[in-house]
Parts: C-alpha cells; structure tokens; sequence
C-alpha cells in the first residue's frame, strides 16, 4: 500500500526519529501502516546505512553500481542466498526510486559509489 497522506508521512517520520532500534522499527511500522519496508524507507527517505558492516556496505555499493549477485557474492566470499539479504532494502529503495547507475542522487553516490 502505498502512503500519500502527509499527515501519515510526517507521523512516520517522527515515530523513526525518535526510535532506539531504528532497523526493528522499520519493520513495525511496515506492520503498522500495511505496506512494504521499501515503502517506509521512501517516506523516511533514508536507507539503514549506518547499521551495515563494512562488508554489507560494499556489496551494496556493487549492487547499486551495476554488478549481480553472483559476481558480488563471489567476489566477496560470501554465498548467493547472504548476498541477496543483505541487498534486498537496498534494491527495493532503489527500484521504488528508479534509480540506475550514476542517476543515483548525491548522497548516494558519495556513500557509496566513490572510493
């Protein structure tokens, strides 16, 4: 279900901000307001970056810049199913926004396609 109500937005953005766990809470309120976790993620136009290993950064930083889950996983010694989960909120962010490639926005980018 897609949210369009701003009052809702803003209701969401505020519970996310004040939240201990903010991953756990992005799933209650995908609960909550009956809609996906990529769809929360859009309202509070954030991805769950700052809770990433390193690791999962830069199979993130892969799968934005084009590369599969095969070539990831391989490249980073890790298996296919593990690479999947840990690209998934990303690649749902990221397909909610038709983001391709280098149509990234900003912080995207310097996050994590430059190194």
């Amino acid at each position: 279900m897609k949210i369009t109500d701003e009052r809702e937005k803003n209701e969401i953005r505020q519970i996310y901000r004040h939240a201990k766990n903010k991953t756990q809470q992005i799933k209650i309120l995908a609960q909550l307001y009956d809609t996906s976790r990529a769809e929360i993620l859009s309202v509070i136009d954030t991805l769950p970056f700052e809770e990433m290993t390193s690791k999962q950064e830069r199979a993130v930083r892969m799968y934005i810049s084009g590369k599969s889950y095969g070539q990831i996983a391989e490249e980073l010694g890790i298996t296919h199913r593990t690479c999947v989960a840990w690209t998934a909120i990303a690649a749902a962010w990221v397909k909610s926004r038709r983001i391709k490639d280098k149509a990234c926005p900003n912080r995207i980018q310097k996050k994590f396609l430059s190194e």
